[in-house]
């Protein structure tokens, strides 16, 4: 792969660009962008919660963006993403080790155009879609990000339930999240629910896992 290289190599990516009159070049978001670290860790926490923690560090500052798309509208609700489809709704709440500027929008960055016709061929409109941005305020060489993510069916008529934080700790729904968010500290995400059944942990920073009253090695990894 050369995602992170910045290269483009196919023929006919390039051969697009010139139809768009877009330069591949540094100046229009082409070429290395200098990422020494990208690295994401998940978890599924049942029955409805997703775990999203990324840990990210460039050569030099830079302004970090973490994107979130969706078919259907998004909604501010508090210190949440809301969106509703016609069965379920998700619901995010998104932090970061820096001060975050979001913006939310039903308009793609470029429009799409259906330049070889095969959407009009099938009837398809490419309607706009939303989409939010979450850029670090100001550049940064390193930033984490941590995001929380529930869905519920519109049928069950459950809510999400309230994330409370207490520095790196958030509690939601009978499990406890643990993530270091000083980017100059080593990695760590921790999670295990309120009756010791189940524990999870991932990170450079970790040492040992505690399941159940007993203690386990856990192997490094830079």
């Amino acid at each position: 792969s050369q995602a992170y290289t910045g290269e483009v190599m196919g023929t006919e990516y390039r051969e697009q660009a010139k139809i768009w009159k877009v330069d591949v070049t540094p100046e229009n978001g082409y070429g290395n962008p200098g990422v020494n670290r990208f690295r994401r860790h998940m978890a599924f926490l049942e029955p409805n919660i997703v775990v999203i923690y990324d840990e990210l560090a460039a050569k030099k500052p830079v302004q970090w963006n973490w994107i979130l798309h969706s078919i259907d509208k998004m909604n501010r609700t508090g210190d949440r993403i809301d969106v509703k489809t016609s069965n379920a709704m998700g619901s995010m709440n998104l932090y970061s080790s820096a001060a975050l500027s979001t913006n939310i929008t039903d308009q793609f960055y470029a429009k799409a155009d259906d330049w070889l016709g095969n959407g009009k061929k099938k009837g398809i409109n490419y309607d706009n879609q939303w989409h939010l941005k979450a850029d670090t305020s100001k550049p940064v060489k390193k930033a984490r990000y941590l995001s929380i993510i529930q869905i519920n069916s519109l049928e069950s008529g459950v809510q999400p339930a309230k994330v409370i934080r207490s520095n790196n700790t958030w509690t939601i729904k009978g499990w406890i999240i643990e993530a270091q968010m000083d980017p100059e500290a080593k990695t760590l995400l921790k999670i295990k629910d309120d009756q010791g059944l189940t524990s999870f942990v991932s990170g450079a920073g970790s040492t040992e896992l505690l399941h159940q009253d007993k203690k386990y090695t856990v192997n490094k990894r830079n």
